[in-house]
């Protein structure tokens, strides 16, 4: 990175507790801020939002950690820089359009790589992403689980073929908010499954389920006369 700060934060030790420590403050301090109705919450809000990007940059680049993990920590911060609840649900609204955007995306690569026209796809990603720990502990049950996996490459597509599936059928909430509480189901459970079979770590995007959640009411209806 040009300013070379990654380099300053691993001499550091101080420097990284500094930084974890306002990761971690500055959520709760804008928790505090919107549930006591401060009137600096729009600024600590940006605040927020900027941190986490720096943050999840600087981490990303020293670690084998995904800056997709802080998409959900970086955007939803924005949601309470408006200032009134039209605004909120507008901000809302278009976290929500984003993120269905960056879903699809991923279902659209699997089609344009051709990943979803090979049925041992899932077997080679399997293999590839789990050889260190199955080599590591052959006599465990998820080693065991993947070795069976990609013994039988067509039963792992099918979980490939899910997966696609699951990220395609997103296409629906950019037309119509009606399914969005199936899609909210169909996020939960995708999450749920990434980690327990691929072991990628994407629990921080939990919090996209409001925008789903929250996208059947109408800000018109809370506003006040």
């Amino acid at each position: 990175m040009l300013t070379d700060w990654q380099h300053s934060l691993l001499g550091n030790n101080v420097l990284c507790l500094i930084f974890d420590i306002i990761y971690a403050a500055l959520p709760i301090l804008l928790t505090i801020a919107v549930y006591k109705d401060i009137p600096g919450k729009v600024f600590i809000a940006i605040v927020t939002a900027i941190f986490t990007l720096m943050y999840g940059t600087f981490l990303s680049a020293v670690s084998y950690t995904s800056p997709e993990m802080f998409i959900g920590f970086i955007l939803i911060p924005l949601l309470f820089t408006a200032t009134s609840l039209k605004g909120f649900y507008y901000l809302l609204h278009c976290i929500r359009y984003l993120f269905i955007l960056v879903f699809i995306s991923a279902g659209f690569w699997k089609i344009k790589e051709a990943g979803i026209f090979n049925l041992e796809e899932m077997a080679g990603i399997l293999l590839v992403q789990h050889n260190m720990y199955v080599l590591s502990n052959p006599s465990d049950l998820f080693s065991k689980t993947v070795y069976y996996l990609v013994q039988h490459p067509i039963i792992a597509y099918a979980f490939y073929f899910i997966a696609a599936f699951a990220e395609l059928v997103f296409v629906a909430g950019v037309f119509t908010k009606k399914y969005d509480k199936a899609l909210l189901v169909i996020l939960c459970l995708f999450i749920l499954f990434d980690f327990l079979l691929m072991r990628i770590n994407y629990f921080s995007w939990f919090v996209f389920a409001g925008c789903f959640y929250f996208s059947r009411f109408k800000s018109n209806k809370y506003e006040t006369k």
